[in-house]
């Protein structure tokens, strides 16, 4: 049957309402774990990823500028990955970024960095390139605002290849364990990023 128009729209708002955090516009921890469960195959690595000294921003600044950084942040991490990559906003100052296997799309219709992200690059190729560009992505930022690298905020990024056979949960926590390798490497040389670790 044929679904109206209205009762549509408010379907659609409603699966977007769920799966979507508020604040940013990327996916929730639910939405992630939908998009996972529906894309799992085509799933190249994930990234972990953890915002560094968050809570100084907020004790600083306030709560409306750390609301701003928190956005700041997921554009900037969208804009690091490929179209096609997703990422998800899945505590108050963590992400997670899933980088999928498109090879399929055009070439013609990508930019730059998205073909050096597609093009006849191994999983752990893809991670690491694309964490470099998140590095070099939040370094520029910091720069810009010099007021947030003055209290040490700063990000983490810990990589895990994706394996069949693997429960996402799994996968995840390894981001996660190889993002806080990275998060003690800031605190041992500060400043200084280091690529993340993968098993």
């Amino acid at each position: 049957y044929t679904v109206h128009p209205f009762l549509k729209e408010h379907i659609e708002k409603v699966i977007y309402l769920a799966t979507h955090d508020m604040l940013t516009g990327a996916l929730n921890k639910f939405g992630l774990d939908w998009y996972i469960s529906e894309d799992f195959d085509n799933i190249e690595a994930g990234l972990g990823i953890d915002l560094t000294n968050f809570k100084a921003v907020n004790d600083r600044f306030g709560h409306q500028r750390g609301d701003e950084v928190l956005k700041d942040i997921t554009e900037l991490l969208k804009k690091a990955l490929r179209d096609h990559d997703e990422v998800a906003r899945i505590g108050g100052d963590e992400f997670f970024a899933v980088l999928c296997d498109k090879t399929k799309d055009s070439v013609d219709q990508q930019d730059q960095h998205q073909r050096q992200l597609s093009i006849k690059l191994s999983p752990i190729e893809v991670a690491n390139i694309a964490a470099e560009r998140i590095a070099d992505a939040i370094k520029a930022y910091l720069d810009d605002n010099p007021e947030l690298k003055e209290i040490g905020f700063d990000m983490a990024v810990g990589a895990v290849v994706w394996r069949k056979g693997v429960s996402s949960d799994v996968l995840m926590a390894e981001a996660d364990e190889n993002m806080w390798k990275h998060k003690q490497g800031q605190h041992k040389e500060k400043g200084k990023y280091r690529d993340p670790l993968t098993k």
